[in-house]
This record gives structure tokens, sequence and C-alpha cells, in this order.
């Protein structure tokens, strides 16, 4: 013990040592270029703070096709839907036609049967909805530990009567944010795709003005491709035009099971929450479960025509996070568990538009930088075999000999000193 505890005072002193030496270095040039905006938002907070019981959180939503006991009943459909709802922390469902509720009780039975008894799941669901006698319902189901549902109704379309299914509207508390966000559910009409998806801009504008919540995702079964929503139609539908809406599930997905290639199921996302690093990169997709789970086609039609899609969210207190006290100065400011913070300084050559510095981010190719609220990234050149900036304990340094030089990530800690340093949060 004594050996141990030995080793470990050493260790302690010499990273201080190398921490102390590193932050006298003064302010570090950054040497920046223009770039495709990324895909997806990405920022420093990306890294959270262990305190969290989860880093991350996964959100999906499924078109579940006539969803009701005959699906129950067959062993093979139920094993696979239980597996896709179990990957999720939370998802929302459509397409659930047992008027009994009977179907989403066994199914929650069985999913947590097959659960952890400390994370078990729950789920809420919705009146019936639509305007033939051919109803439908939504669902969301969730952990516990990962979110909070406060209240849920489905929106109030009698006025304007844009939606044959009502959206789904559900306001809740995400694991480590203090601020509600909403969740809309909905199942498009098919022929109505076109009014449907241009009218959920209007079902947006109330939640911020009735509910005062900016922070909201939209999800589910928009029918937004192929024959339902032809190319020129999209130049009309305000949801995808203003620049406040985020389509994390691109035109080129193919969200169908079968031989159709149709991005029908989308997830969109708006306000501060979910521009703030929330969402991270690279995991907006579908779930393609026929090929995980090894399904042939008619095996996977019988669970559903449509694959779930999903991204993952971080959540948490983050630990790295983008300050910018002064034109022309980034701060990066890491914080520590007794709620003190560290910061570092970066001069930011072009001080025109560090103004409206947002956060970090990753282009198409893989390369790392800053990026601006217009979309414009500004890269930080980096070596290949050189580690991210977004890792606690590493920092990022230009060439000090020529400000002509392309800037690349330098290790001020050594890789040993990180990774203990690492360990502690």
């Amino acid at each position: 013990m004594r050996h141990k505890s030995w080793t470990c005072l050493v260790n302690i002193s010499w990273l201080l040592i190398i921490l102390t030496i590193g932050s006298n270095d003064g302010a570090k040039r950054v040497s920046t270029t223009s770039t495709r905006p990324p895909p997806i938002s990405d920022t420093l907070s990306e890294t959270m703070s262990s305190s969290s019981r989860r880093e991350r959180m996964l959100i999906g939503a499924f078109n579940m096709r006539k969803f009701g006991l005959p699906k129950i009943e067959n062993e093979a459909v139920l094993d696979t839907i239980i597996k896709i709802v179990k990957r999720y922390d939370v998802i929302a469902l459509s397409e659930i036609t047992d008027r009994t509720e009977q179907a989403v009780q066994r199914l929650m039975e069985k999913i947590n049967l097959a659960s952890s008894k400390r994370r078990p799941y729950h789920y809420i669901i919705s009146d019936r909805v639509g305007r033939t006698n051919n109803k439908e319902q939504y669902a969301l189901v969730f952990r516990s530990d990962m979110i909070r549902v406060k209240e849920h109704f489905l929106f109030n379309d009698s006025k304007a009567d844009s939606f044959a299914r009502e959206p789904h509207i559900i306001r809740v508390n995400f694991q480590g944010y203090d601020k509600d966000v909403v969740v809309i559910n909905i199942h498009v009409k098919p022929t109505d795709a076109v009014i449907e998806i241009d009218a959920l801009t209007d079902v947006q504008n109330w939640v911020e003005r009735t509910l005062k919540i900016r922070d909201v995702i939209m999800l589910g079964d928009f029918n937004a491709d192929c024959g339902y929503v032809p190319k020129k139609a999209w130049k009309n539908i305000r949801l995808r035009n203003m620049e406040q809406f985020n389509w994390l599930i691109g035109d080129e997905v193919d969200t169908t099971v079968g031989k159709t290639n149709c991005a029908y199921d989308r997830i969109v996302v708006t306000g501060p929450y979910f521009s703030d690093g929330r969402v991270i990169p690279h995991t907006a997709k579908a779930f393609q479960f026929d090929n995980v789970f090894d399904l042939n086609e008619t095996n996977a039609l019988q669970v559903s025509d449509h694959y779930p899609v999903e991204i993952s969210i971080a959540i948490g207190r983050p630990k790295i996070r983008l300050v910018m006290p002064d034109v022309g100065v980034l701060s990066i400011r890491i914080n520590k568990d007794n709620n003190t913070s560290d910061e570092e300084e970066y001069l930011l050559p072009d001080t025109s538009r560090s103004t409206n510095l947002t956060g970090y981010g990753e282009d198409e190719s893989g390369r790392r930088g800053l990026r601006d609220q217009n979309n414009s990234s500004l890269i930080l050149e980096s070596d290949s075999n050189s580690e991210s900036a977004e890792e606690v304990g590493s920092t990022t340094e230009s060439s000090s000999t020529s400000q002509t030089k392309s800037s690349r990530w330098t290790k001020i800690v050594p890789e040993w000193a990180r990774k203990m340093f690492k360990s502690w949060f």
C-alpha cells in the first residue's frame, strides 16, 4: 500500500509540474482555413463530466406498421421488436393500431423482464388519432433515469385541420439539462406530406409561443421522400428552408425495409440545446435491423416496413466548453468537480469572424476545428496520428516558427499523464 501511495504521489507531482509549464506558454495562435460545414453540430461540450451516470442518450423513432396483438403473438416478431426497443434510451413509436392497448402493455412487460431492474423502461401513450375509423396511437418508451415526462397531449389542430393524425407533444426533462425540451412525434399522411411537414413549423411556433420552450425535437414517419414529396416541392416547405431547423436524417438515407429506397423517416431539431454540440457526430442514421439480426426480407417486413431512425445526444454537465470573452480570443474552459475551472486562451487571427464562433466541428474528411454560427468551419490542421483537443488534459498549439506554417496539434501533456488526468473525472 505504501508503494502504491508513493507512486501515486510521484505521478501527481509530475503532472502538476507539467501542467504548470503548459499553462505558462501564453496565448497560442490558431491557423484557420474555411471548409464545408460539418454534417452534424459538434462542440467541445461533447466531452462530458463523469458525474453523469451516462455520457450519451440514444433517441429513436420507429413506425411499427400496424402494431397490435398479432405481432405480440408471433414470438419471432416480438423478439425482434423487443431487441429494437431495448436498443434505445428513448424511442417514439407510431402506428399502434390495437385499440385495447394490450399489445403495448404486453410489449412493455416483456421488455422489462429482459432489462435491468435498476433501469426499467416506462411508457406513455396518446389518445387515438385519425380522420377515419382506422385510428392509431403514438407512444414514447423511455428509461426514467434519462428523461422525466412532465406532460403530454395531442396538438389541437381543430382550426387549421392540417394533420390527419395530430402530432403527439411530450414535454420532458433530459438528464443534465435544467430546461424543458419538447418531443413531437408525428405520423404524416402520405398524400398530404408536403402540407403536413410544412405545418410542423406552426406546431413548433405554438410550442415556443405558448409553452415558452425553444428546444424541440420532431421525429417520426414524415413520408418525406419519393413520390410523396417531389424535389420541386421542397422549396415550399418552411420546416426545410428555415435556418433554425436542422434535419439530421438526410435525403440519401434509406429508412425503408425491402426493395424501396426512400428517406421517409426523419429527425428535425431546433433550439439552443441541440445547437450546442449535443448531437454526437455521425450518429444520425437508420438502424437496419434486418442486417443486424440477420433477417430475410420476408421476416423483416413482418416486423415493419420502416427502419428506426436514431441520434445520440450528449448529456450531463459539459466538462469542456467554449467561451468568447473578447473579440479575437477563444477561451477553452475545463470544469472541475469542485465547480472551479481552468482556462486556456487562443488568439484567433481573423477577428472579424471570431465573434460568431459557437463551437467545435468536424468536416466530412474527419478534420476538426472551430465553427461559427453561419456553419462555416475554421479548421485546425492536424496530423493524422494526433489526438483531438476534446480529450481532457490535451491542448492545442500551433507551430510558433512562422505564422505561414500550418497549425498542428501538439501534446503539452505526455500521454501517460493525460490518461491519468482523464481518469480522475
